[in-house]
C-alpha cells in the first residue's frame, strides 16, 4: 500500500517539474519515523525467550538447513531483482520508452503496487488452505512465461501496461510466500540470523538490478532487459516443485523436530 501511495503523493509535484523529487524525498521520511516510535512497544518472541537459554543449536540434518537458505535467499534475490526494476523505473520507462504521458505513468506504477498488495492477500488467505507450494508453482511459472512473452509484446502500450500489473500480483504471491518460509522453516535459535540472511539477499538483489538497469537499457534496450528478467527467473520456475516444502498445517516446533 505504501508503494501505490507514494505514486498518488507524486501526481500533484508533477507541477513542480524538474524539482519534484525534493519534497518526494522529503515525505518518505514520514513512514520510518512513525515506525521507529511504534517498534519501541514491541518485544522479542516469547518463544525465543524460552529457548535462549539452550547453550548450543543442535541442527541434525544441516544439509537440509543449508538448502532451505540458500533457497530462500535465491528466491527473495530474484524476485525482488525482478519487482525493484519496476519499482523504481515502470514511469521512467513508459514516459521515455512508450512516450505515454507523465500522469499516466505514475498511475500504472500505482496500479502495479496494488496487483502485489491483490497477491499478497490471496497468500494470506489461502496459503494455510491449499499450500505455499500449491500456490509459488504456478506464480513462479507464470511470472516466467509473462516474461518471456513480453519481449515480442512491448510495442504495445495497453499490453504492457496489463502485463506490468499481473507481473506485480504474481510478484505479490511469490515474494509473500518465500517471505512466510524464511520466517518458518528455520530452527527458533537460528531463524533471526537466517530470516535476516534470506531478507538481505532480496535487499541486494533489489539494489543491485536498480543500479545496473540504466546500463542494461542503453546496452541491450527494454526487450533484452525483459529477456533477462525471463532467464533470471526459469531456474526458480523448475527447482520449486521439487525444494518448495509443504509446511502449512505444521507449527514452528514441528517443523524444527520434522527438518532438524
Amino acid at each position: 500500500m505504501g508503494g501505490a501511495s507514494a505514486a498518488l503523493v507524486a501526481l500533484p509535484l508533477l507541477s513542480l517539474s524538474n524539482i519534484a523529487w525534493r519534497p518526494l524525498f522529503g515525505l518518505g521520511a514520514i513512514p520510518p519515523l512513525v515506525t521507529l516510535v511504534l517498534r519501541r512497544e514491541i518485544s522479542e518472541s516469547w518463544v525465543w525467550k524460552v529457548k535462549r537459554s539452550e547453550v548450543e543449536v543442535r541442527i541434525r540434518n544441516r544439509g537440509r538447513y543449508t538448502l532451505m537458505l540458500a533457497f530462500t535467499s535465491a528466491s527473495l534475490f530474484a524476485w525482488t531483482f525482478i519487482l525493484a526494476i519496476f519499482a523504481n523505473y515502470t514511469p521512467s520507462i513508459m514516459v521515455s520508452t512508450m512516450g505515454l504521458s507523465k500522469a499516466y505513468a505514475l498511475l500504472i506504477g500505482g496500479a502495479q503496487w496494488l496487483g502485489f498488495v491483490a497477491g499478497g492477500l490471496m497468500v494470506l488467505r489461502y496459503c494455510d488452505r491449499i499450500g505455499r507450494r500449491i500456490l509459488l508453482m504456478p506464480a513462479t511459472v507464470g511470472e516466467a512465461a509473462l516474461l518471456y512473452a513480453s519481449i515480442f509484446l512491448l510495442r504495445n502500450p495497453l499490453w504492457i501496461s496489463l502485463t506490468l500489473v499481473v507481473l506485480w500480483i504474481l510478484g505479490g504471491v511469490g515474494y509473500v510466500v518465500n517471505s512466510v518460509y524464511s520466517a518458518e522453516l528455520f530452527p527458533t535459535l537460528l531463524r533471526g540470523t537466517s530470516s535476516g540472511v534470506a531478507f538481505s539477499m532480496g535487499r541486494l538483489g533489489g539494489y543491485v538490478s536498480t543500479l545496473i538497469l540504466p546500463m542494461l537499457l542503453l546496452s541491450i534496450r527494454l526487450a533484452g532487459v525483459f529477456a533477462l528478467l525471463a532467464v533470471l527467473m526459469t531456474p526458480l520456475a523448475l527447482t520449486c516443485p521439487l525444494i518448495a516444502p509443504r509446511s502449512e498445517g505444521k507449527g514452528i516446533d514441528e517443523l524444527e523436530r520434522e527438518y532438524y
